[in-house]
C-alpha cells in the first residue's frame, strides 16, 4: 500500500475492521429484557447460580451437574454449559453483539468495550429484580451503534432471527455484519465498497447489469484520465449482488484500485465527504491526480460516460458508499424510545 493510499485512509478516517473480531447474538429472554440491555449499554446472561469460578472448560461435568440441580426445566445442560463459557471466556473486547427485540421488531449492533464482564453485587440485582429490570448478575459493557428495523434488515441475516440460543456465535455472517455497519471499510487486504439500490419495484436487469460495468470501466477512466499516473487493474473487483427489489452492490478487491475508485466517484457525483481538507495543501501526486480527474468530470455534462452513471444512479436510487467512521449512538433515553415506537 503507497503512502497517498494510506494518507487517503486516515485522512478520510475510512474504517479499517480488524480480521480477528467475533460476531454474536445474543437473545434477551425472549424479548423481556431489551430494552434494559438497550438503554442501560449492557448485555447479561442468566444462571446466577453457577458461580463464576466454575464456568471454564475443564470443570464441564460440575457445571452440568449445577445445572441439572439448579435449573431442571433445560432438558440439555451441555447446550447452556456452551453458552456460559461462549458470554464468559470467549467474548472479548472489539466483538460486536446484535441483539434483537422482542419479536425480532428491532436489531441493535454494537461493540464490547472489554475483555473481561463485570457482576452485578446482590443487593442490586434484587433491585433491578423488584424494578422488574434485568437482574442477571454476569455482564458485559456494549456500546451501541445502530438499531435496524427487521424490515430493513439484510435478507441474508434474516436468517439468524431463527436462532434461539442465548448466545450464539455468527461468524459466518461476518460480511453482511459488516457491510450493514460500514459502506466502506478495509479487512485485512482487501478494500469493501457498498453501493445501496434503494428502487423497490420492477428493477430492470439491463440497468443494473449496466450500472455494475460503468462501475467497474470507471478505473479505465481513471487510468486513461492521469496520463499514466494510475495504473488500476479492474481485474482487481469482485462483485456481490442482493438486489431483488432494493438492496446492495458490494464490491470487494485490492485496497489501491477499490479506494481510488470509490473516493473519485464519490467525488464527481457527490455523497459525504470533504475533500477540501485533503486537496487543499496536496497537488501533486495520485492525490492530485484524483483531484484533476474528479474537477474535470464532475461538471462535464458532455461526457457519455458520465451522463449514463448520473441516468442509472437516480433512476436506481442508488445511495453512494458513506466514508466516515461509525460513531456511537450517543442519544439519551427518551429518544431512543422514539426510535423504538
Amino acid at each position: 500500500m503507497n503512502k497517498e493510499v494510506k494518507l487517503l485512509l486516515k485522512t478520510l478516517k475510512i474504517p479499517i475492521v480488524d480480521e480477528d473480531r467475533n460476531y454474536w447474538l445474543v437473545r434477551t429472554n425472549e424479548g423481556e429484557y431489551f430494552q434494559d440491555f438497550y438503554f442501560d449499554n449492557f448485555i447479561a446472561i442468566g444462571f446466577d447460580a453457577i458461580p463464576l469460578n466454575k464456568i471454564c472448560q475443564d470443570q464441564y461435568l460440575e457445571m452440568k451437574q449445577a445445572i441439572r440441580k439448579y435449573y431442571p426445566e433445560y432438558a440439555n445442560p451441555d447446550l447452556i454449559v456452551n453458552q456460559l463459557v461462549e458470554f464468559v471466556h470467549h467474548m472479548k473486547k472489539g466483538d460486536i453483539v446484535l441483539l434483537p427485540s422482542l419479536n425480532s421488531a428491532y436489531i441493535v449492533i454494537g461493540e464490547l468495550l472489554d475483555d473481561e464482564m463485570y457482576l452485578l453485587n446482590k443487593v442490586q440485582s434484587i433491585e433491578w429484580a423488584e424494578e422488574k429490570r434485568c437482574p442477571y448478575i454476569k455482564r458485559r459493557r456494549v456500546k451501541w451503534y445502530k438499531y435496524i428495523r427487521r424490515d430493513d434488515l439484510d435478507v441474508y441475516l434474516h436468517r439468524l432471527l431463527n436462532i434461539e440460543q442465548l448466545v450464539s456465535n455468527i461468524n459466518g455472517y461476518a460480511s453482511f455484519i459488516d457491510r450493514t455497519l460500514y459502506s466502506f471499510y478495509i479487512k485485512g487486504d482487501k478494500a469493501y465498497s457498498v453501493f445501496q439500490v434503494n428502487k423497490e419495484y420492477n428493477i430492470p436487469a439491463l440497468e443494473l447489469s449496466s450500472l455494475i460495468y460503468n462501475i467497474v470501466s470507471m478505473i479505465d477512466k481513471i487510468n486513461e484520465l492521469s496520463d499514466e499516473d494510475f495504473n488500476l487493474n479492474k481485474q482487481e473487483i469482485n462483485v456481490k449482488i442482493n438486489v431483488q427489489s432494493s438492496g446492495p452492490i458490494e464490491l470487494s478487491g485490492a485496497i489501491e484500485t477499490l479506494v481510488w475508485l470509490t473516493v473519485i466517484l464519490i467525488g464527481i457525483f457527490g455523497g459525504e465527504i470533504n475533500f477540501i481538507h485533503l486537496f487543499q495543501f496536496k497537488t501533486d501526486g495520485l492525490i492530485g491526480a484524483a483531484k484533476k480527474i474528479i474537477e474535470l468530470l464532475k461538471d462535464n455534462n458532455e461526457d457519455k460516460w458520465k451522463e449514463q452513471m448520473s441516468y442509472l444512479l437516480k433512476e436506481l436510487k442508488v445511495d453512494l458508499p458513506r466514508i466516515r467512521r461509525i460513531k456511537r449512538l450517543d442519544i439519551d433515553n427518551d429518544e431512543k424510545k422514539e426510535v423504538l415506537d
